[in-house]
């Protein structure tokens, strides 16, 4: 009998380099390579100890997260980094990022239009991934900040535009916001930049349509 342990040493690879991989592709990969017929939860844990081994456990990383913070600001001075916490347990809430060199190239280089996006984390901790984005002289995506957030609402909206625009330094011209229709987005767009225009996307209102 195959112990997890065991598969994960050898799928840890395959792991590494595709980490989404599934395990029923695994499951496939195993059969084919090694003539193992195993059960979908045994690949299923051998492929969550292969993680371990590669990325170390969840709980590990987010120890390092006040390091990194000092870290991102001592390598890229006047960046906009900003780690926050709870204050009772000091357990990891949110955290804000965005380069001072990505800044200067949006306001030197593109036009001021900034594309805002959401989207979930999966593992252990869940949460949510912001985004603020722009397109550069070739219409390629450009980054201008990004924060993860225990969730999607009013609030974390509104502290990740209010960071957004400190960014910012509230000074562009004509500046314009497109999104999809996220909860608390329009709220938190008029608190944190009542000059900005806020557009819903063509496709977002597409979707719509298809549901009436």
């Amino acid at each position: 009998m195959v112990t997890s342990s065991w598969i994960a040493s050898i799928i840890k690879e395959t792991v590494k380099a595709r980490p989404d991989i599934s395990p029923r592709q695994l499951k496939q990969k195993l059969k084919e390579g090694y003539g193992l017929k195993l059960p979908y939860m045994k690949v299923w844990r051998s492929r969550a100890t292969a993680k371990k081994l590669i990325f170390g456990e969840a709980d590990d990383s987010y120890k390092l997260v006040l390091a990194f913070h000092h870290e991102l600001l001592k390598c890229y001075p006047n960046s906009h980094v900003i780690f926050y916490y709870c204050h009772t347990d000091f357990s990891f809430k949110r955290f804000f990022v965005s380069f001072k060199d990505c800044v200067d190239g949006f306001i030197a280089g593109c036009i001021p239009l900034i594309g805002l996006d959401a989207c979930h984390l999966k593992g252990k901790y869940l949460g949510m991934l912001f985004s603020a984005t722009a397109l550069d002289g070739n219409r390629h995506l450009y980054p201008i900040a990004y924060a993860v957030v225990e969730c999607e609402n009013k609030d974390t909206w509104q502290w990740f535009l209010k960071h957004l625009m400190l960014t910012l330094e509230n000074n562009i011209e004509n500046l314009s916001f497109i999104s999809d229709m996220e909860k608390g987005i329009e709220d938190a767009v008029r608190l944190e930049a009542p000059q900005a225009e806020h557009r819903v996307c063509m496709a977002t209102y597409g979707k719509i349509s298809r549901r009436l």
